[in-house]
């Protein structure tokens, strides 16, 4: 079955040329775009423990 749909992916990508080509670079751009702003975001729990500093001292009576 895996290699059916495959099979057919290849097919419509071979078919389809200038389509497949936009939305895989449209990919590539994506994902490589947001790498760099992924590594350069604030780390969120760095910024919980600014933010709360007194929930260190208190979670073990913290309830989740």
């Amino acid at each position: 079955m895996v290699r059916n749909f495959l099979k057919i992916a290849v097919r419509h990508l071979l078919n389809n040329k200038g389509f497949s080509f936009i939305n895989i670079a449209g990919l590539a751009i994506g994902m490589a775009s947001q790498e760099p702003l992924r590594t350069r975001a604030p780390d969120p729990d760095l910024r919980r423990q600014q933010q709360f500093p007194w929930a260190e001292r208190h979670a073990d009576q913290t309830e989740r």
